[in-house]
């Protein structure tokens, strides 16, 4: 009876689902033929930015000083008495990009200008919040920023939205061919990755230097089957090869995953949501929350300002391919997620997050012995429910101000086991401890960035300001954790997502505060440096600690040391992403040993 009436009301919404809540930022590029605005690559941008922001940029096809407007494809924008001298030498056929501030219903009053290189003379690129659309046939048409576009309507399908995960970036023109009357788009990614770190000990005069190589490819296909039916399939190979000091060769190892595999529905049965089986990426922006690949159902319903997912997921096999079982920590935990959006304008969106966790693996008695791959050191039935709190503002003179506050909290039952060396690759079970887990967790932040200044090459500057922590006593009961599906991973003003805790420390929020202070500026539209400080402080001094270093501390002292990064990304070619990061950690007077630790990593990218 009350599955019926929930069905009623969700019918009774009626709400579209279009993928997108409206006022997302949308970045579309295509050609002006004089009348209508042809899109062929459609992205999405920063859905947190003013609404009231567009950029357009390509040739200007008319210019009426008397009326000090200037139009550019469909956009008409206007320029005021102060900017004479910058447009008086415009003429017809220049190329640029201009950015503007909607005024008014179709008034855009110019805010900055500067050359632009476009495809050809006919080529346009608008960024701007989307404010409405209609399906029309083979064709779907858009306002952005109440300025139209007409886009292919594969383009604007919702199994197209399902494809990237939010690390990933894919050239638009992929190879496209059809396999059995379906089109099938192909691409996928190689990845060449180093890193190096020193002194994960704290003491140099231990040898523990190392070097991680990694080489991995993927491929993937998207195949389009119908209007409303989509699939998609992944494979990758992956080489890994460690080093030791001197360069001595230590391990290597080759896998074959899988990777995802799923099939989107839109609209089954004529009812408003989507439905997606099979393995899939689960994330949401931040990945404060979750980042990770599952095995699932989600149903997806959107209306116009709001957003809802639910899934149930639960692994069904390895991962590796040449594995004979999964990682026994993922398997028989069974796990629902269900997320929510309410988007009230650009300074204001709301969501909340739900996620139960059941774990029916097998459990442990004290002196079982298993085999080494059996290994699962926590039985956890935990619930964490939450919302988050994100906007943005336009504080003036081209200064913009994000803002975002997480809130979590945890409880449930979870069992923790003990394990020692057996011999023949088995282990025994020393101990085990039940407890209850309960506790609370935060992050809260704001990057202020302005968008007209610079000097030296360097320019929009940021300035980022966060602090988190999660609830520590001493005892699990009281004791925050995070789900463990979470990557805290991120932007803050610059182009390259990274881990925002820390790049070598990467902690938890379990008994721990974190103050982050970040500098950092882009070098062109597609690249940026950012420079990042993290202090961290146990709430409650004990031995235990989640950072990636590996003496426990002492418990005498809560503080656990200061971090700096220095994160550097280029994007600014369609097919290749390069990151570099650096990092030094300086212990604090809760570890008995001082010498720093320090990490390396370089990353590129070829997208295909």
């Amino acid at each position: 009876m009350q599955l019926n009436k929930v069905l009623l009301l969700v019918l009774a919404l009626q709400m579209p689902v279009t993928g997108w809540c409206q006022e997302q930022r949308l970045k579309l590029e295509g050609v002006w033929d004089g009348q209508t605005f042809q899109v062929d690559r459609i992205k999405e941008r920063d859905a947190s930015k003013d609404v009231r922001k567009i950029r357009v940029a390509g040739a200007v096809s008319s210019i009426s000083y008397a009326n000090r407007a200037v139009q550019i494809g469909p956009a008409r924008l206007r320029w005021n008495a102060s900017q004479e001298a910058t447009f008086a030498d415009m003429k017809v056929g220049d190329v640029v990009s201009m950015e503007a501030l909607q005024v008014g219903p179709e008034n855009f009053a110019i805010t900055s200008i500067e050359a632009r290189d476009v495809a050809s003379s006919d080529s346009i690129e608008l960024i701007g919040a989307l404010t409405g659309y209609s399906n029309r046939g083979e064709w779907t048409d858009l306002l952005v920023a109440g300025i139209p576009a007409r886009i292919p309507k594969r383009l604007f399908s919702n199994g197209r939205l399902r494809l990237q995960r939010l690390d990933d970036q894919r050239p638009e023109n992929q190879f496209t061919t059809s396999i059995g009357g379906v089109r099938t788009t192909i691409g996928g990614e190689f990845g060449l990755k180093a890193n190096a770190r020193e002194d994960r000990d704290l003491d140099n005069t231990v040898t523990d230097e190392r070097l991680d190589t990694e080489a991995e490819l993927k491929l993937e296909a998207f195949f389009e089957i119908s209007d409303s039916v989509s699939g998609f399939a992944e494979i990758a190979a992956e080489q890994s090869d460690r080093y030791g000091s001197s360069l001595d060769h230590e391990t290597s190892e080759f896998e074959l995953k899988r990777g995802l595999l799923w099939l989107f529905v839109d609209q089954p049965f004529g009812l408003p949501a989507g439905i997606q089986i099979g393995r899939q990426n689960i994330a949401e922006n931040r990945e404060w929350w979750w980042d990770t690949d599952l095995d699932a159902i989600r149903a997806y319903v959107s209306s116009r300002n709001f957003q809802l997912e639910l899934a149930i997921a639960e692994e069904l096999g390895c991962e590796v391919l040449s594995g004979d079982r999964g990682d026994a920590e993922d398997l028989d935990v069974r796990r629902l997620f269900l997320t929510g959006r309410l988007r009230l304008s650009s300074l204001l969106s709301v969501d909340f997050f739900l996620l139960r966790q059941n774990d029916h693996s097998s459990s442990f008695r004290v002196a079982d012995v298993i085999a080494a791959d059996q290994l699962d050191e926590d039985d956890a039935d935990l619930s964490w429910v939450g919302a988050r709190l994100s906007g943005a503002a336009d504080l003036g003179s081209g200064l913009e101000a994000d803002y975002w506050l997480d809130i979590a909290r945890v409880s449930g039952t979870e069992i923790q086991y003990d394990f020692d060396d057996f011999g023949a690759g088995e282990l025994v079970v020393e101990s085990s401890l039940e407890q209850q887990r309960s506790g609370t967790g935060f992050d809260v932040g704001a990057t202020f960035k302005w968008s007209d200044s610079g000097f030296f090459g360097l320019s929009e500057p940021a300035l980022t300001f966060g602090y988190a922590g999660g609830s520590g006593n001493g005892r699990s009961d009281g004791t925050f954790r995070q789900t463990g599906l979470q990557d805290n991973n991120n932007k803050f003003g610059g182009v390259d997502r990274f881990r925002y805790y820390g790049e070598l420390s990467r902690p938890d929020l379990e008994n721990i505060r974190i103050s982050t202070l970040s500098v950092g500026f882009r070098i062109g539209e597609d690249s940026s440096v950012e420079l990042v400080h993290h202090n961290y402080q146990q709430v409650f001094p004990q031995a235990a600690h989640t950072l990636r270093v590996r003496p426990d501390a002492n418990g005498l002292s809560a503080e656990l040391g200061d971090e700096v990064d220095l994160v550097i990304g280029i994007e600014k070619w369609e097919h290749f992403e390069f990151e570099a990061v650096g990092a030094y950690f300086a212990p604090g007077s809760a570890f008995d040993t001082s010498d720093p630790s320090w990490f390396l990593s370089f990353k590129l990218d070829y997208n295909f």
